[in-house]
């Protein structure tokens, strides 16, 4: 979530699960994003509220310019052994490319 934040988001990968109950904080800003309302009154976002986790982070694909990729269910419940370092399946269903890392941004 803090990725969105900080405009690093460029593709965010999402399984498609109807039945979650992952909830985020979000405020006026599109990405005004957290995992809990203290994060963001920390960062004097006004009347943040709460949001089904999905449809905050849709909302922060809209507003960043990022994009949107529904995952396929067998790939979330069993993953991809297959895959390029072993990644066995996004950890809670979510996951993302990112356009550039912090170090980078920082010039470090």
């Amino acid at each position: 979530m803090a990725t969105f934040r900080d405009g690093q988001v460029s593709d965010l990968f999402l399984a498609d699960d109807p039945s979650s109950t992952a909830s985020a904080w979000i405020g006026p800003a599109g990405s005004d994003l957290a995992a809990s309302e203290e994060e963001l009154l920390e960062r004097e976002v006004p009347t943040p509220v709460a949001d089904r986790a999905d449809a905050a982070l849709a909302r922060a694909v809209v507003h960043t310019d990022a994009e949107l990729h529904f995952l396929p269910g067998d790939l979330v419940e069993g993953g991809d052994p297959a895959a390029c370092g072993g990644i066995a399946r996004p950890r809670d269903g979510v996951c993302a490319t990112l356009r550039f890392s912090l170090e980078a941004a920082d010039g470090t």
